[in-house]
């Protein structure tokens, strides 16, 4: 009888791991203002960029996913209280990056792709992302629904659904990525910078549609 149970615990925890990393992949998968950015990194400058950038995202989302799953009111609290000026500064954050996105030329060769800075793909999806508290609420409600954090579930299968969201959401820019570096050689300079120029232009809509909704 007690393997039994054991088996079933067992069970739950991977379905708690399979849940979350759907969760993951099915939060990171809508395109939005990164994924573009993501995507021109790719077509930009190679794969391991756009990649890299998208572990910018799935960083945050680890980190929110934790703050939500167990309950750090204190920094919950800090969120939806500054929720207006962070949403302001990644908005300005965008047309940042916009504007340089608009002006920047496709690399001559590949050594100049070698040359990039995929510290700074990193660090910059990272503090993009980590600005938008709409991460943390999202991760609350969809937690709430399945029940993580009413005493219900182990420390264990707390920590399997925040390392399934984690996974899901690494997998949806590894594919991402990938799907669209095969396509790359498809795009000579002239239609990379038409590129450049219609992502920098989507992007700072996204950021003025941010700026509108404030409440």
């Amino acid at each position: 009888m007690l393997v039994f149970l054991n088996l079933i615990y067992i069970f739950m925890d991977i379905s708690l791991l399979l849940k979350g990393t759907l969760l993951g992949f099915s939060l990171a998968a809508p395109i939005g203002p990164i994924a573009i950015i993501c995507i021109r990194r790719t077509l930009q400058h190679g794969r391991f960029s756009g990649f890299v950038s998208g572990l910018g995202v799935a960083t945050v989302d680890t980190i929110y996913a934790t703050i939500a799953a167990f309950g750090f009111t204190a920094v919950s609290a800090f969120i939806t209280r500054y929720n207006t000026p962070m949403r302001i500064i990644g908005g300005m954050f965008l047309i940042y990056l916009a504007i340089k996105i608009f002006f920047a030329k496709p690399p001559l060769k590949e050594s100049d792709e070698k040359k990039h800075n995929h510290y700074g793909d990193y660090f910059s999806i990272f503090l993009l992302t980590i600005v938008n508290p709409q991460t943390i609420f999202t991760f609350l409600v969809l937690f709430t629904t399945v029940g993580l954090g009413s005493g219900h579930f182990s420390y264990l299968s707390t920590v399997l659904m925040i390392v399934g969201v984690s996974l899901g959401t690494t997998a949806w820019w590894l594919i991402l990525s990938t799907i669209v570096y095969l396509f790359r050689n498809k795009f000579s300079p002239f239609w990379m910078s038409v590129v450049n120029k219609l992502s920098a232009i989507i992007i700072i809509g996204f950021a003025l549609m941010s700026w509108i909704s404030l409440k």
